[in-house]
C-alpha cells in the first residue's frame, strides 16, 4: 500500500477532527453552565484525547431543561446528546475504515473502496452537522446515498469487516432523524444490508465454504439486527423519558395554577362573606341607631332597647370580621397543633377544667381548613365554659379515609334538645363552605359532643 493511495482519506480525517475539535472547544468555552475550572479541564481533555473527550463533554453537558420548541411524541433527543453520540460514531467509522483499508491491500477494487468510504464519511458529516429539515431534498436524499455507499463497500470488501460500516451508517441515521423517519430508514437499511450480503455470497459462492455462507447470511444479519435494534430502543427510551419529564413538569405547573386559583377563589369567598354578612349586620345596626335617634325625642323608654340592639349588631359585625380574618391567617408557620395547644393552655388558665387532647395529622392542611377547625374548637370551648358546667373536655383530631375528623366533647349538663345558636350556626356554615359536615349530639346529664368532618387538602401553594 502506497501512502499516496490513502493520503486523501487521511488528510480528510485529520481536517475533520481538527474542525470538530475546535468547534467543541468553542462550545465548551461559551457554556455558561460550567465553572472556569471545569471549562479548562474539558478543553484540556478535548485537546489531548480529541473526539472521544469531545463526545464525553457533549453527553455530560446535555440539556437539563425539558423545554422544547415542539410538543411531545415525535421529537428528537436533545442536540448535545445527539452530537456526542455522532462523534463517537465518527471515531468508530475511522477505526473500521483503517482496518478495511489495510485488509483490502491487493484487492482490485482497493482505490474504489477507499473513495467510497471517504464519500460516505463526508456525506455522513454533512447530513448530521449541516442539513436541516428545511433542506427538503438533501434531508431525505443523503441517508439513502449513505446506505448505497455503505452496501457498495460491503459488496467490494474481501473481508468480513465492511458490515460494520453499514451498521455505523444506519445508527448515525437513527441518531439523526425523529423516530418515525428513523423507523423507515432502519427498515430500508436492513433490506439493503440483506441485499449486499446476498450479492456478496453469490459473488464468492464458488470459493466460500458452508461456514462462510452461514456467517454472511445469518451471523452478520443477526449482529446487524442486535446493534441497530438496541440503539433504536435506547433512543426511544431516552425520548420517552424526556417526554415523561416534560409531562411531569406540566402537571406540576398546572397543579400550582390550580392551587393559586383555589387560593384566589377562597379569598373571593371570604370577601363576599364579609360583604354579605358583615354588611347586612352593620346596615341593620345603622338603621337601629337611626330609629333610636328618632325615638329619643319621642319616647326615651323605647330608645334604650334600640341602642342595645344596635350595639349587639355592631359587636357581631366586628366579631364576624375578626373571625374571617383569623380564618385567612390561622395555621401559619407554627401549625395547627400549636394553635390547639394555645387554646388548651388558655382554658387551663381561666378554669379548673381538665383538657385531654389527641392530635394525629400527617397531612399539612390548607390554612382555611386549619382556621375553620381552630375557630370551631374555640367556639366549642367557649360554649363549654359558659353553659356546659363541665369538669372535663376531650379533643380528638385525626385523619381517616381522606378526611380530617374533629371530635370535641365535654361532660357537662347536656340538653334533651339542641337549639343551635348563632355560634353553632356560623360554625356549621364555615364547615360546609369547605365541603365538610358538622353534627351536634347531646343528652341530658351526658354533656355535648360536636363532630366535624372536613376533606383533606394539601397546603402547598394553597391559601
Amino acid at each position: 500500500m502506497h501512502i499516496g493511495e490513502v493520503l486523501p482519506l487521511v488528510i480528510l480525517g485529520v481536517i475533520l477532527q481538527v474542525l470538530i475539535q475546535a468547534y467543541i472547544i468553542k462550545h465548551c468555552w461559551e457554556n455558561t453552565h460550567l465553572s472556569l475550572r471545569h471549562k479548562f479541564i474539558y478543553i484540556l481533555a478535548i485537546t489531548v484525547f480529541n473526539l472521544p473527550a469531545a463526545a464525553v463533554y457533549l453527553i455530560n453537558n446535555r440539556e437539563k431543561s425539558t423545554e422544547r420548541d415542539n410538543d411531545f411524541l415525535d421529537n428528537n433527543i436533545d442536540n448535545n446528546l445527539r452530537q456526542g453520540i455522532f462523534i463517537l460514531l465518527v471515531v468508530a467509522f475511522e477505526i473500521f475504515s483503517i482496518r478495511i483499508i489495510s485488509d483490502n491491500i491487493g484487492n482490485e477494487h482497493y482505490l474504489l473502496i477507499v473513495s467510497l468510504m471517504a464519500y460516505c464519511l463526508i456525506i455522513m458529516l454533512i447530513n448530521n452537522l449541516m442539513v436541516r429539515e428545511c433542506h427538503r431534498l438533501l434531508y431525505y436524499m443523503l441517508p439513502t446515498i449513505q446506505l448505497l455507499l455503505a452496501v457498495s463497500v460491503q459488496y467490494l470488501d474481501s473481508t468480513y469487516n465492511a458490515q460494520y460500516i453499514s451498521i455505523i451508517v444506519t445508527v448515525a441515521i437513527i441518531n439523526k432523524f425523529p423516530m418515525s423517519l428513523a423507523k423507515i430508514y432502519s427498515g430500508a437499511a436492513f433490506f439493503t444490508f440483506l441485499i449486499g450480503n446476498t450479492a456478496k455470497v453469490l459473488k464468492y459462492y464458488s470459493t466460500l465454504g458452508l461456514n462462510d455462507i452461514i456467517s454472511y447470511l445469518y451471523v452478520n444479519t443477526l449482529i446487524f439486527l442486535l446493534i441497530v435494534v438496541a440503539f433504536y430502543s435506547l433512543k426511544k427510551q431516552l425520548l420517552t423519558s424526556r417526554n415523561l419529564d416534560m409531562a411531569l413538569k406540566r402537571v406540576r405547573e398546572q397543579a400550582g395554577q390550580i392551587e393559586k386559583m383555589g387560593a384566589l377563589a377562597e379569598r373571593i369567598r371570604i370577601t363576599a362573606e364579609m360583604h354579605d354578612t358583615v354588611g347586612h349586620t352593620l346596615t341593620s345596626a345603622v338603621m337601629s341607631i337611626e330609629a333610636a335617634e328618632k325615638l329619643f325625642e319621642m319616647d326615651v323608654g323605647e330608645t334604650a332597647p334600640k341602642l342595645s340592639l344596635a350595639k349587639e349588631q355592631v359587636r357581631r359585625g366586628l366579631e364576624d370580621i375578626r373571625s374571617m380574618a383569623r380564618i385567612a391567617r390561622i395555621g401559619g408557620e407554627k401549625g395547627l397543633e400549636h394553635e390547639i395547644s394555645n387554646i388548651i393552655e388558655e382554658i387551663r388558665k381561666i378554669s379548673d377544667i381538665t383538657v385531654n387532647s389527641i392530635v394525629e395529622l400527617k397531612t399539612d392542611l390548607l390554612s382555611v381548613q386549619r382556621g375553620i377547625l381552630v375557630l370551631a374548637i374555640k367556639e366549642c370551648a367557649t360554649n363549654a365554659l359558659k353553659h356546659g358546667c363541665c369538669s372535663e373536655i376531650d379533643i380528638l383530631l385525626q385523619e381517616y379515609k381522606g378526611d380530617v375528623h374533629l371530635t370535641f366533647s365535654d361532660n357537662g349538663e347536656g340538653a334533651e334538645q339542641v337549639v343551635p345558636g348563632s355560634g353553632l350556626s356560623i360554625m356549621k356554615e364555615r364547615v360546609q363552605s369547605v365541603g365538610g359536615t358538622l353534627v351536634v349530639d347531646s343528652q341530658k346529664g351526658e354533656g355535648f359532643t360536636v363532630s366535624i368532618s372536613v376533606p383533606i387538602g394539601n397546603s402547598q401553594g394553597g391559601v
